[in-house]
Formats: C-alpha cells, sequence, structure tokens
C-alpha cells in the first residue's frame, strides 16, 4: 500500500448457526487450536448461551448464534486462515454455514482536511445535489460533505454467487483520516445444509492470500487518490 495505515485488520466472518457457549478459550486449548500459554493469559468479555467474546494476544473471537467472527491487525495473517480452517475442518465440520467474509479495513492519514473534503467531491460529487451541495464542506468545526459511499462488484471471478464491496468513510479513529473497509463475501451453502461448512473451509483455504492481495489493491486505489488531491 502506498500510505502505511495506522490501524489494518482483517477478519474472517461464518454465517450460519453455531453455539456460541462452547467458543471458550479452554476449548480451543482443548482441539491444539490455540497454545496454553494463550489460553492462560485470554482475556474474556463474556461466555454466555447467546453469546461468546474473548481476545488473546493477537486475536478476537467474537461468536453469537449467527456469525461467528475471527479478527486480527497482527500479522501474518494466515494465522486467521488456518485457525478458521482447522477449527471447522477438523472439529466442527457439521456446522451448517451459508455464507462467508474475507474482510479488510485500513484507516490510513491525509495530509489535511482540504485533502480529505476533496477525496469526498471526487467520489461523491457536490455539483449532483445542486445548489445544496455546495454549502455542505462547512467550516473546521463543522464539517460537511461524503460521509459514507460504497461500490459493489457482483459475482466476481468464477463465483457462483457473492460480492466484493468497498467503503469508503471519514476515519472515526483518527484525527484527518480515512477508513475504507473491503467485504469479500461468498455464498457456500443453505440454512438447512451442512455441505455449505466444508464448501467454507475449502474457500477460505483456497481464497484467502488473494483475497487480502486484492483488498489491499482496492484499498491502494483510494490511497492514489488521496495522494493525487493531496498534492494538487
Amino acid at each position: 500500500m502506498r500510505i502505511q495505515p495506522e490501524v489494518d485488520t482483517v477478519n474472517i466472518v461464518f454465517v450460519g448457526n453455531f453455539n456460541p457457549k462452547i467458543f471458550r478459550p479452554e476449548w480451543f486449548g482443548g482441539q491444539d487450536l490455540l497454545t496454553p500459554g494463550e489460553v492462560a493469559a485470554a482475556d474474556i468479555e463474556i461466555i454466555h448461551p447467546e453469546i461468546a467474546i474473548f481476545s488473546v494476544d493477537w486475536l478476537k473471537v467474537w461468536v453469537d448464534r449467527r456469525r461467528f467472527i475471527l479478527v486480527t491487525s497482527e500479522p501474518p495473517y494466515v494465522r486467521l486462515q488456518d485457525l478458521v480452517a482447522r477449527t471447522f475442518g477438523e472439529c466442527l465440520y457439521h456446522t451448517p454455514v451459508e455464507t462467508l467474509g474475507i474482510n479488510r479495513s485500513v484507516h490510513f492519514p491525509v495530509v489535511d482536511l482540504k485533502t480529505r473534503d476533496q477525496m469526498g467531491n471526487r467520489l461523491a460529487p457536490q455539483a449532483a445535489w445542486g445548489e445544496w451541495g455546495y454549502h455542505l464542506p462547512g467550516t473546521p468545526e463543522k464539517r460537511g460533505g461524503l460521509r459514507s459511499i460504497t461500490m459493489e462488484q457482483a459475482d466476481p471471478d468464477d463465483r457462483d454467487n457473492g460480492y466484493i464491496r468497498a467503503k469508503v468513510e471519514p476515519s472515526p479513529q483518527l484525527r484527518i483520516g480515512v477508513f475504507v473497509d473491503i467485504n469479500d463475501h461468498y455464498v457456500v451453502g443453505r440454512p438447512d445444509e451442512t455441505l455449505g461448512c466444508e464448501r467454507a473451509v475449502a474457500t477460505v483455504t483456497e481464497r484467502f492470500d488473494s483475497s487480502l492481495k486484492r483488498s489491499a489493491w482496492i484499498i491502494d486505489q483510494v490511497m492514489a487518490l488521496a495522494q493525487e488531491v493531496g498534492h494538487g
């Protein structure tokens, strides 16, 4: 990426039917998915029949009845692929899984508010909003302009179903920055079947690396715009 992000996060999301209360650090340790040290040092937010949330030094696990989410901001990101593939390929292979996402989000800085405003105007021209659009930039204390925009590519590559969505917003974490979120979405099964789990594991195993490279490429296009308008 041409601008170093201050935050770079990768997550894998499975959507299906899950039993949150089993997803304790001890269960992951018992399956040799986490080390004894990681299990002992785990920070447990909640373990409940409806939701489970805990963290280890490089990983956050978030599970409810419909979603299983692994999140990391620490490379090598391949650890995320390995963990989800082993969890559902070796241990929970009968779990119904309907869709999955291989997702990446970054927060990167820009040189000033003018640059961020110009980026917003290029992505969503204010002129399209008529006379009102010209009043959007406002003052440094009261900003106006683009709040969020999402682009979608439907059924990319050779998948039968799914999409890639790229969202761009002002960063809520940086004083002057841009947030870009890439959602690489796959449909792998139906609610009444377990074959989706096998497809989901195969998809993550086969597509994880190429998905992250493509996400980085998309993010780089937004960064290129930041550099272009910042130097203009």
